[in-house]
C-alpha cells in the first residue's frame, strides 16, 4: 500500500507543492483519514510531534533538514514505529549511526521545468539569510573577490521569476552550511547549469573546507564557459518515482 496523504510542518509551508507533485494530498486543514498511512514532513514544532504520535496507522517521516540536526529530536522518534526518509547524506548518515535504516531519496523541491539550462553569467549568487549560512563569510568574500555578489537574505525576497533572472546573471552559487536537506537553491542552480559551493552530494556540489578553498573553487568556475551535461546529471540524481511511499 502507498501513502496518499501528508501533514506538513508549518515551518515548511512553502514546500507544500513539493509533496503534492508526488500524488499526495495535504491534510493539514481537512481530509485527514486516520485509518490510512500518512506522510509527515518535518519535525519542527510540538504540534508536529502531536500529529505523528497520535496517528494510529502506518507513518512515513521525512526528515527535512535542521529538524534532524538535533540528536534529541531523532531519539524522540524511536517509539514511533515509522519509516524514516532521509533527503540528504547528512541526514542519512546520522540516522544510520543512530541505528535506523532510512530510505534515501533526493526530493524534488522545485519546479524542474521552470529552471532551464542557459549560458553562465559573470556574478556570484549566495543564499545567506543568517549565521547558520555563514553570512559573515559571504560578506567577506563579496568584499575580497573580484566579482559582483548577489546575496539573498530571505527566502521570500524574490519571486520565482525574479530568482531565475538572478541565477542567469551568475556563474556559481554559494550555500555555506555544515548541515542541510535537499535545498531548492542548489537544485535550481544545477538545473540551470551552475555549480554551487555546498558540501552535499548533488552533481553540481563544490565541496570546500575553508575560505581559501571556497575562493579557489569560485575562481575556477569563473574560467568555465559552460558545465556541459550538468542539467542531465541533476535530473538523473533527483527522485521522481513514488516507490518510497510504499508501506
Amino acid at each position: 500500500m502507498k501513502a496518499q496523504q501528508f501533514y506538513i510542518s508549518e515551518a515548511l509551508r512553502f514546500f507544500r507543492l513539493v509533496l503534492e507533485k508526488y500524488g499526495l494530498q495535504c491534510v493539514n486543514e481537512d481530509g485527514y483519514d486516520p485509518s490510512l498511512p500518512c506522510v509527515f514532513y518535518g519535525m519542527y514544532a510540538e504540534e508536529d510531534w502531536v500529529r505523528i504520535i497520535s496517528h494510529p496507522t502506518a507513518k512515513v517521516l521525512i526528515w527535512a533538514g535542521r529538524d534532524a540536526y538535533f540528536i534529541p529530536n531523532i531519539e524522540r522518534s524511536r517509539s514511533l514505529n515509522c519509516i524514516h526518509i532521509a533527503i540528504s547524506a547528512w541526514i542519512e548518515k546520522r540516522l544510520e549511526r543512530m541505528g535506523f535504516e532510512p530510505r534515501r531519496i533526493n526530493l524534488v523541491t522545485t519546479d524542474i521545468d521552470f529552471w532551464k539550462e542557459c549560458p553562465l553569467g559573470d556574478k556570484v549568487y549566495a543564499y545567506a539569510p543568517s549565521g547558520f549560512y555563514k553570512d559573515f563569510l559571504v560578506d567577506e568574500l563579496a568584499q575580497e573577490m573580484p566579482f559582483e555578489f548577489i546575496i539573498t537574505r530571505k527566502c521570500t525576497d524574490y519571486t520565482k521569476e525574479e530568482l531565475r533572472k538572478l541565477y542567469e546573471q551568475c556563474f556559481v552559487g554559494l550555500r555555506l552550511v555544515n548541515w542541510d536537506g535537499c535545498p531548492a537553491t542548489v537544485t535550481e542552480l544545477g538545473l540551470m547549469g551552475r555549480r554551487c559551493v555546498w558540501n552535499g552530494d548533488t552533481p553540481n556540489a563544490l565541496r570546500c573546507t575553508d575560505k581559501e578553498s571556497i575562493m579557489r573553487s569560485v575562481l575556477s568556475e569563473a574560467n568555465r564557459k559552460q558545465n556541459k551535461g550538468l542539467h542531465k546529471s541533476m535530473m538523473e540524481y533527483l527522485t521522481f518515482d513514488t516507490n518510497w511511499l510504499e508501506i
